[in-house]
């Protein structure tokens, strides 16, 4: 009886700490479900804001795509894995953000300027204390095709080595929102399911 106890109990403990592998589909999926604690919204000023935790793994996936030799893929994981990335999705009116300024040229300049090369600035993680600045920010033009503006924010760390919560920080300069922060749960990053991409 005692043994079968040991058993038990020594693969329940394994079970807790692994993650279960999923499709790139589903692990997208999972991160925008907001049961689990990686998609956070709120709305301000007439401006829809959501935030989500973007795992490594995805946009790893992204550049080992057709690599096939082992060693390259592996560098890629590991340089991607080593970076936190999170995405922002600005919108007014189910509109990309930039287009309220379309009437005005300079106002959209201003708008598309502050998106491209800004707002990276105004970007930052905070967990106990410690300010983790934006390493880059990346803004793709989606020219009226899309539903919401989409910044993903680079940061020079690896999440699941921190813990408590993480909040993510958006004090935006160029679009009139102020101070906007995202609170997030390293726990929550640590539980979501990964990708095979060996």
């Amino acid at each position: 009886m005692r043994a079968l106890l040991i058993i038990l109990v020594c693969s329940g403990l394994l079970s807790c700490g692994s993650r279960s592998i999923v499709s790139e589909q589903e692990l997208k999926d999972y991160i925008i479900n907001p049961d689990h604690g990686l998609c956070r919204r709120e709305a301000k000023n007439g401006i829809d804001m959501e935030v989500v935790y973007r795992p490594s793994e995805l946009v790893a996936a992204q550049q080992v795509a057709g690599v096939t030799d082992q060693k390259e893929r592996e560098k890629i994981i590991r340089n991607f894995d080593s970076l936190a990335y999170f995405v922002i999705k600005l919108s007014r009116n189910g509109q990309e953000i930039e287009n309220a300024y379309a009437s005005d040229n300079d106002k959209f300049l201003q708008a598309t300027s502050y998106l491209s090369s800004g707002i990276a600035q105004d970007l930052y993680l905070v967990n106990k204390g410690d300010t983790i600045r934006a390493l880059d920010a990346v803004y793709t033009r989606m020219f009226g095709a899309a539903t919401a503006t989409t910044v993903m924010a680079i940061f020079d760390t690896n999440v699941k080595d921190l813990d408590g919560s993480l909040t993510f920080c958006f004090g935006d300069t160029g679009l009139g929102l102020g101070l906007n922060e995202f609170e997030f749960y390293t726990n929550d990053i640590n539980k979501a399911p990964t990708l095979n991409l060996n």
